[in-house]
């Protein structure tokens, strides 16, 4: 099959992170709220990554007050950055071996265009980009999360208007894939009525209740649907 448009999550994806980086930032964010005077004692922080636009619901059952809100993810988002840029020093965040041969492939195929959407925000996700030096290969990226939480994955906002970005260069009922690492990207891609592709990586597994088109073993195994 011929993609008229191949489209990314970013970390966990292109970009390894540590298996335990859920973990490191779910205390970011107890750090955050202890800030503005919460605590999150055996409180589930898991569900602010998946809830998209309901997470205002999620901040104001935590006891975040309406008007911390853009303070509370300054703040994290500022640890965040320095979290990333550690380990990014360390090496325990670095770009996957099969990233670069696979964007080098599409790119060269006449026409396919790339695009990225994550729900990481646009200073740490560029910043990621240019530290691996991949910003090059994507004709349109779409940040997400942070102040534009209510946008993030599992909503389909952000393909959509990558998609609408790409607009002019893809034709109606163009086929277009979206491949990510984690259930959200599936549900995102479907909701957004596109073909969706899951990538087997170390940190994830094949069991999940919203079944991809494609499963890739690695993103070598997008070209063999590109070809």
């Amino acid at each position: 099959m011929k993609f008229d448009a191949v489209l990314f999550d970013l970390d966990g994806t292109l970009i390894r992170i540590p298996n335990n980086f859920l973990d490191l930032l779910n205390n970011i964010v107890r750090d955050t709220c202890s800030y503005l005077g919460v605590e999150l004692n055996g409180t589930d922080i898991n569900e602010l990554w998946f809830s998209g636009q309901n997470y205002k619901k999620i901040l104001r059952k935590w006891g975040i007050k309406k008007t911390d809100y853009s303070l509370f993810w300054k703040k994290f988002d500022e640890k965040d950055l320095d979290l990333r840029k550690k380990l990014i020093k360390e090496g325990e965040i670095f770009l996957y071996d099969d990233c670069l041969p696979v964007l080098d492939k599409i790119k060269s195929q006449n026409g396919t265009k790339l695009g990225i959407i994550s729900n990481t925000p646009h200073n740490k996700a560029n910043f990621e980009l240019e530290q691996f030096g991949i910003t090059k290969y994507f004709d349109c990226k779409v940040f997400l999360g942070s102040i534009s939480q209510e946008h993030a994955k599992p909503e389909p906002d952000g393909i959509l208007w990558c998609l609408d970005r790409l607009n002019k260069f893809i034709k109606k009922n163009s086929l277009i894939c979206y491949i990510g690492d984690s259930e959200i990207d599936i549900i995102a891609g479907k909701r957004a009525k596109i073909l969706t592709a899951y990538v087997v990586r170390d940190h994830n597994n094949k069991i999940l209740n919203t079944e991809p088109d494609i499963y890739l073993n690695s993103l070598h195994d997008i070209i063999d649907h590109l070809n």
